[in-house]
């Protein structure tokens, strides 16, 4: 078994790959849609599958899963980015009023 890395679904999906379009089946009543990538689509963006004419069940959720924990893991580093920015602003703000108090103001 291979980790395909959490980032890539999320990447691909990020990129617009696969589109996501309303389409039928062949043969399929013309007042029936359905919404989601085309098997050709599904293929060409995450390689997975037998063919580029049908979408296993179990490739849909195993790209869904993995990139549910792609994109945790890009809001957990933000998060920290965030947490990081507000020391640093709260660090200049402390500064500042050091500044601002030598000047009299």
């Amino acid at each position: 078994m291979q980790s395909p890395g959490v980032r890539s679904p999320a990447r691909a999906i990020g990129r617009q790959k696969p589109t996501s379009r309303r389409w039928r089946f062949k043969g399929e009543d013309e007042t029936v849609r359905h919404l989601g990538p085309t098997a050709q689509d599904f293929r060409a963006a995450f390689g997975l599958g037998y063919n580029d004419k049908t979408i296993a069940l179990v490739d849909t959720e195993g790209v869904a899963l993995a990139a549910i924990q792609g994109l945790h893991q890009i809001v957990q580093e933000k998060d920290s980015e965030i947490a990081q920015l507000r020391v640093w602003k709260e660090q200049l703000e402390q500064k500042l009023q050091v500044i601002e108090a030598k000047l009299g103001m």
